[in-house]
């Protein structure tokens, strides 16, 4: 098909909102694809889910405690397969810095961490997901479905990198994040990309997901870095 002059004039106007989209406005979400794959699998289910300090099986939490799976947040490690659960920010907070303090006497130890929470602002409950010790092919294929009591009611998210300063070997990278209306990847798409400014950091902020048409419509994500 020819392109007339104005459509190609449209088509580099796109080539370049897509490279200077890549800064910290929370309006850079770009629309990527549709893809025809579709699964109706649940969420994201852990091997180990740990409360109040004691490892349990999914179905043994829900016995002994009934409604947790209802009022708590939740923060998926990787590395450890295994599901943490707060019932409040204090509970969270406190996991947090032993994880921190593990990840600063391990300063190579690369990888991402994703934060999304039910309402604008970063508020109400929140499913974090964590992912370290990547390297080379692997850290281009991080990406999970978010558990289903929260599958389409994502209104904001926070996404950042851990032990960002030492990715390739001290070079300062950049991390994308893209997020998928269905599970397995499937569905519309939308793409962010953060580069970082050295001794920036590299964190990436969303707080209202209303402006892009995302709000409550997250079912997976994919986070990459290079």
């Amino acid at each position: 098909m020819k392109l007339n002059f104005r459509s190609s004039l449209i088509a580099l106007s796109m080539g370049m909102f897509l490279l200077t989209s890549c800064n910290d406005n929370e309006n850079d979400l770009i629309e990527t694809n549709e893809s025809s794959f579709q699964n109706e699998e649940e969420g994201l289910i852990a091997g180990k889910y740990s409360y109040k300090g004691k490892i349990y099986s999914k179905e043994a939490l829900k016995s002994e405690y009934p409604i947790v799976f209802d009022i708590a947040s939740m923060s998926y490690n990787y590395d450890e397969d295994t599901m943490y659960l707060f019932e409040n920010d204090k509970e969270y907070e406190k996991y947090s810095a032993i994880i921190n303090d593990v990840s600063a006497r391990n300063p190579s130890n690369w990888g991402f961490k994703f934060r999304m929470w039910e309402h604008e602002n970063y508020r109400g409950r929140f499913f974090e997901y964590k992912r370290t010790n990547l390297s080379g092919f692997s850290q281009r294929n991080v990406w999970t479905n978010v558990p289903s009591w929260i599958n389409d009611k994502g209104s904001s998210i926070v996404v950042d990198e851990i032990n960002f300063s030492f990715i390739s070997g001290g070079a300062y990278g950049a991390h994308r994040i893209t997020c998928y209306q269905d599970y397995n990847r499937g569905g519309r798409s939308v793409t962010a990309t953060k580069f970082p400014i050295i001794f920036g950091g590299t964190k990436k902020t969303f707080s209202n997901l209303r402006k892009g048409d995302w709000n409550d419509k997250i079912s997976s994500i994919q986070l990459s870095g290079r």
